[in-house]
């Protein structure tokens, strides 16, 4: 697939790629802030979407919640 090499480093590079508090869908890559050394913005991921697809509406307590959901 000739978009699937363009497509992946977008979206390693996009570590938040909505972020609001009115946001119903808010997608994060947990991975890239790991990488970055950044905290993870607990308080602003209300709504969110594992890479499984898998949607979490819960706020999260910690970044440590937060990462335990993008790896299910």
């Amino acid at each position: 697939m000739p978009g699937l090499p363009c497509a992946r480093a977008m979206y390693n590079s996009l570590h938040v790629l909505f972020c609001s508090r009115a946001a119903e869908l808010e997608i994060v890559n947990v991975e890239g802030y790991y990488a970055m050394g950044k905290e993870i913005p607990v308080k602003q991921v209300p709504t969110f979407v594992s890479p499984s697809g898998k949607k979490y509406t819960a706020t999260p307590r910690s970044p440590a919640e937060v990462l335990s959901w993008w790896s299910s």
